[in-house]
């Protein structure tokens, strides 16, 4: 399905302007560009304390610690399936600062851990969201 009308075939500039569009469209480039954008246009407005997400930086505090919890666990999950520019743009309107991956997960499974009745022995071939969300369901079979 293309958004954009046929050019005419005696139109050789739209034609060539189709060909390059869906050329950069075929290999992702686009979106990755159209998210760069969004994302570095949504990192100006906040930086000016106009944040249009969250009210104003200045009078702002942390959300509390569930809901940053829940954040990193969401984080965890885009990283995991490469969805990079998901990922920076949910940081970014959430607010939620960016954890190397090791130290993220380290830092939500003892998070957790204690959080939980019934320890879990986090899998490493897995996200930490994935396998709470497992662990909830087998509970709720059994």
């Amino acid at each position: 399905m293309n958004s954009h009308p046929e050019p005419s075939s005696s139109d050789p500039e739209a034609k060539l302007l189709q060909t390059v569009r869906h050329c950069l469209e075929g290999d992702s480039y686009l979106r990755r560009a159209r998210c760069d954008m969004r994302r570095k246009v949504l990192e100006t407005i906040q930086g000016t304390g106009e944040n249009l997400f969250a009210g104003n930086t200045a009078d702002q505090q942390l959300p509390p610690r569930p809901i940053r919890l829940i954040n990193q666990l969401i984080l965890e999950y885009l990283d995991w399936y490469n969805l990079q520019y998901t990922a920076e743009m949910f940081a970014v309107e959430s607010g939620t600062g960016r954890l190397e991956a090791p130290v993220r997960r380290q830092m939500l499974q003892s998070s957790l851990k204690s959080a939980l009745e019934d320890p879990v022995e986090f899998q490493p071939d897995l996200p930490v969201l994935a396998e709470l969300v497992m662990k909830l369901t087998v509970d709720d079979m059994e």
